[in-house]
């Protein structure tokens, strides 16, 4: 090694030296007796802080010093939990995620204070997604007079195992929790009692109702059309949790609106109230279409809704193509025979 080379690793090797000296470096240490979560086991530790190069600063004789994790929050954590919580893999995977931590410690050698500040979340992932379940934050802190070695280790350890140990108590006690469902079981939920709301601007499907000109209310447009109906199918979802599965209630609706409905008023014949009563019952037909194919779905618990969502948005262009198709065919009801086939077709897919 050459003289030019040696004097380059020494200076290097001192200031690495003096760089380690300037920090504190934590020592976190598992517990010796376990936390026994009841429903779930830490799966992970992520840290999402914005700021992740360092833990804080604490006081090292006297002197503010930087603090450090041997290898990173999430690495030394992990350790920490692994070795002081119960692993149970077939209770529920949760991430613990790390928002905010940070150290502080002021005051002198005879009398100081050290505090963390942090905010910890218990999440549940599902591919990219998660979910927040609960989310706990603090500043606990510890006064001191004199050497207190590991002070900062223990308010982390207790904190920590402190937060997980009230998150436990809390979910024994609020187990159902939407993101810790397993399975998703759906209810559509008849309307025994529906009516039809003539003092309102909806009507819903029902098969002892037919259309009358009353019920067009909408001001006629300059469309070249001698009526409209504007006839729309829907649905209402409310997911209640028990026992780790989702019972989703679904109402679903067909509707016929009243007040973007319109006739041209030298129109109102029997043939064209006949013809817009039939796309009242191709609105019925697909809400049905859309019950079944949402009966058949294997839902997600952690995604139920926008697969929902995907189901209603390929029914609902598959019905838009099926009202303009009975359009085109009939050319508004005009044609009479292809007026009557549709009317054979869309009763017996309706089973009246």
């Amino acid at each position: 090694m050459n003289l030019r080379i040696l004097i380059l690793t020494l200076f290097f090797c001192s200031f690495a030296n003096l760089y380690a000296q300037n920090k504190y470096e934590l020592d976190l240490r598992p517990q010796e007796i376990k936390i026994k979560p009841t429903l779930f086991y830490i799966d992970r530790i992520v840290d999402e802080r914005l700021e992740k190069s360092d833990a804080g600063q604490v006081l090292v004789k006297g002197k503010s010093t930087v603090a450090v994790f041997k290898q990173s929050l999430e690495k030394d954590l992990q350790r920490f939990v692994d070795g002081s919580v119960e692993k149970d893999t077939t209770k529920i995977g949760l991430t613990l995620s790390i928002s905010r931590f940070s150290l502080k410690e002021t005051g002198t050698l005879s009398n100081h204070t050290a505090s963390i500040d942090f905010s910890i979340r218990f999440k549940k992932f599902n591919e990219e997604k998660s979910y927040v379940i609960y989310e706990i934050s603090g500043k606990p802190s510890v006064t001191m007079r004199g050497p207190y070695p590991n002070a900062h280790e223990r308010n982390i350890s207790e904190s920590l195992l402190r937060s997980i140990e009230n998150f436990d108590e809390w979910l024994t006690k609020n187990p159902d929790q939407l993101p810790l469902a397993k399975t998703v079981q759906t209810i559509f939920d008849s309307d025994n009692n529906l009516q039809v709301f003539q003092g309102g601007d909806t009507i819903c499907w029902l098969p002892n109702y037919k259309l009358n000109w009353d019920d067009f209310k909408g001001k006629p447009k300059n469309s070249g059309f001698m009526a409209e109906s504007n006839c729309v199918f829907t649905f209402r979802a409310e997911p209640k949790v028990h026992d780790f599965t989702v019972y989703l209630h679904l109402s679903l609706y067909a509707c016929f609106e009243k007040n973007s409905s319109w006739v041209m008023p030298e129109q109102k014949k029997e043939p064209l109230l006949a013809h817009e009563q039939l796309h009242f019952d191709i609105c019925e037909l697909y809400k049905r279409k859309l019950q079944s194919k949402l009966s058949e779905a294997v839902l997600d618990p952690m995604n139920f809704d926008s697969q929902i969502q995907t189901i209603f948005k390929n029914e609902w262009e598959e019905y838009q193509l099926e009202q303009k198709r009975y359009d085109d065919e009939t050319e508004h009801g005009i044609i009479s025979e292809k007026q009557k086939a549709w009317e054979i077709s869309v009763k017996e897919r309706l089973g009246k």
